[in-house]
């Protein structure tokens, strides 16, 4: 009689013991909910955390060239394949795609970041950074020296919302190069 007093109190008072708690059914018609919620919450952390390293990196970055040696692109690039690997059908793939490539990039790795651009723009043409990977990978081939495929994509991207003037400024650079003058003048006359 005791032991039942103390059961209704513990349970009055909110304390159950496991064995009450594995045989209460609501709890387990929950564990899938909660899970689900964990594991979407482990892809977006990981996705989040890609994303804050790059966005630190960037502001290493000054006229495209980064001013120190920094290990945050290695950071984001290392979240960026995490996401990739263990959550490959979460909907942060193509932004994990984008920024690895940027990084890639930005570190001066040209052929991997257009790796990473191609896969991005081939398997997520739908994508929002899909005029963004277009746009890097054009600077990439720009910076590469191969300045008439660098020219296409820019070319391009003068149709694309948002970047126009980015396009008009990449494209001046690359007639400079080129010292194709004639191209250069009839760009800055628009």
């Amino acid at each position: 009689m005791r032991r039942l007093a103390k059961g209704k109190e513990h349970r009055a008072k909110g304390i159950y013991s496991i064995t009450q708690l594995l045989n209460y059914k609501r709890v387990w018609s929950a564990v899938p909910f909660i899970l689900a919620i964990f594991t979407g919450c482990a892809y977006f952390n990981t996705y989040y955390n890609a994303q804050s390293y790059f966005q630190q990196g960037r502001k290493l970055v000054t006229n495209d060239t980064l001013k120190v040696d920094s290990d945050l692109f290695d950071k984001a690039i290392e979240k960026s394949v995490n996401v990739i690997v263990k959550y490959p059908r979460s909907q942060w793939v193509d932004d994990a795609l984008f920024i690895m490539g940027a990084s890639y990039y930005y570190k001066g790795d040209y052929n991997r970041a257009l790796e990473k651009f191609d896969v991005l723009i081939a398997t997520y043409p739908e994508t929002r950074n899909y005029s963004n990977a277009l746009y890097y990978r054009a600077l990439c081939q720009y910076k590469q020296g191969k300045y008439t495929p660098a020219i296409i994509q820019f070319q391009d991207l003068l149709g694309a919302r948002g970047f126009r003037k980015k396009a008009e400024i990449a494209l001046c650079y690359v007639y400079y190069r080129q010292r194709d003058y004639s191209s250069l003048s009839g760009i800055c006359a628009e």
